[in-house]
């Protein structure tokens, strides 16, 4: 009972707490939406889904590197520095390569729209200072979710969302350009890792300095390393950590290799989902009847604000349950335990979602303005969708922070077949057709990582 009390206090401030980031956050949506004729919003939509892109291939798997190695020693501040430092000299050299993937995939895909080079450019501008700030404050804020220090991590994100939504609602109502409305939706995020740094100094020896070691990239690969895992016997202490038996002093790995193994087994499936993630939007500009596809990315779009609803489940599950599920010793019945919880949780929350959708759907068709008006099954769509979305990203955030991967060798091709078979099925050219298409997509892939998770679970020890 004691438990369950702990339990309630703390997912009501954090969850109210949520519900008002995620509300500002809405808002400034809601501002977008309304104020930006069609074609500022689809240029808004577009570069706000290759900024997503470029986010994720600047990640390739560094965070979860950070989060499963930082769990394990997070009670040693010098230690936690040097992952931390590790983390963040590796996502500078992979930043440089997503933005040069990342670059002329949005301006060809913008004037591919209508839009001219001129244009396109000042948009890819636009998004770089959210893009190198996300860079530290994606990092920096593992430190807190480790350490479980949520009251000051939720207000360094209410301060972000204020000054998003005043420089959004300025802009918005006196320049209502696509590039000022991502700048603006930009300039925040530097002041916000600004304040993640300086909560996570009470844990962290920023002093300590990365781990710049040479490696092989052989032996990323090598019998010996692939697929290791670390093993949490103890919350803080991992199979990867060495003993001296001479002293007491403990001798690590170094943290870089360990990082890249981490890598070596996400990235291929990042680079793969960070562009397949954004399908819906290459296929409606592709395949779209000439002249409509500006409409029907901004419809999306619209709809998609909505949706934001799920970020509220999502956010409280990476702050509160994957730090905790990812320092849970391998044992069998607990992670089996816990994952049922989790899985059941989840179900509800979507299911109740899904349901207040349904209800209130024109209602909220209404907030987004007159324009929206009528597409309530395209708004039940949309939602049916994104929970399974969020149901299967959680679920994957889940074993990624333990150090699992499924192999890529297996996930990219069938994620393919998968595609292939959506695209014949499914009217691709249409609204309809791709949100179906997204049901269908992210229902298989629930199944697949939850077959992975269950997978995992049973191969460890009693």
């Amino acid at each position: 009972m004691s438990k369950a009390i702990e339990w309630m206090k703390l997912i009501s401030i954090t969850g109210i707490v949520q519900i008002l980031v995620t509300g500002l956050g809405m808002v400034s949506g809601f501002l977008v939406v309304r104020y930006l004729d069609t074609t500022q919003l689809a240029l808004y939509s577009m570069a706000n889904n290759i900024l997503g892109t470029m986010v994720i291939l600047a990640d390739g798997g560094i965070s979860n590197g950070v989060m499963a190695f930082g769990a394990q020693v997070h009670e040693n501040s010098k230690k936690f520095g040097k992952v931390l430092n590790t983390g963040m000299d590796l996502r500078k050299k992979f930043a440089i390569v997503s933005l040069i993937i990342s670059s002329p995939i949005l301006i060809v895909l913008l004037m591919n729209n209508g839009s001219s080079f001129m244009v396109s450019f000042v948009v890819l501008v636009s998004i770089i200072p959210t893009f190198l700030a996300s860079l530290s404050g994606n990092l920096l804020e593992i430190v807190a979710r480790i350490k479980q220090d949520i009251v000051p991590l939720q207000r360094i994100r209410m301060e972000f969302n204020i000054g998003r939504l005043v420089l959004i609602f300025i802009v918005v109502f006196l320049f209502p350009y696509a590039y000022l409305a991502l700048l603006a939706a930009g300039l925040p995020q530097i002041y916000n890792s600004w304040r993640l740094r300086k909560l996570a100094a009470k844990y962290v020896d920023f002093s300590a300095e990365p781990d710049r070691s040479k490696f092989s990239f052989k032996s990323l690969f090598s019998k010996d390393h692939v697929n290791k895992e670390p093993v949490n016997d103890h919350p803080d202490i991992s199979d990867e950590i060495l003993v001296n038996s001479n002293s007491n002093e403990i001798q690590t790995e170094n943290y870089k290799e360990k990082i890249l193994r981490v890598v070596s087994r996400i990235m291929p499936g990042a680079a793969y989902f960070s562009i397949s993630g954004q399908i819906n939007l290459y296929l409606i500009s592709i395949f779209s009847e000439s002249g409509k596809a500006n409409q029907s990315i901004a419809e999306i779009a619209g709809l998609d604000k909505l949706g934001m609803v799920m970020i509220i489940v999502s956010q409280l599950f990476v702050t509160l349950i994957v730090p905790r599920f990812a320092k849970l010793p391998d044992i069998k019945a607990a992670l089996t335990n816990r994952f049922l919880q989790i899985f059941a949780l989840l179900a509800v929350m979507s299911l109740f979602t899904i349901g207040a959708f349904y209800v209130f759907d024109t209602f909220l068709l209404s907030v987004l303005g007159d324009k929206y008006i009528g597409l309530e099954h395209y708004l039940l769509l949309n939602i049916i969708g994104n929970s399974l979305g969020m149901m299967a990203g959680n679920v994957y955030s889940l074993f990624v922070n333990r150090g699992w991967n499924i192999a890529p060798y297996f996930s990219i091709p069938l994620n393919i077949a998968i595609i292939t078979v959506a695209v014949i099925l499914f009217k691709i050219g249409t609204v309809e057709g791709v949100l179906k298409m997204n049901i269908f997509i992210n229902s298989i892939n629930l199944v697949v990582n939850t077959s992975y998770m269950i997978y995992k679970i049973n191969s460890k020890r009693r």
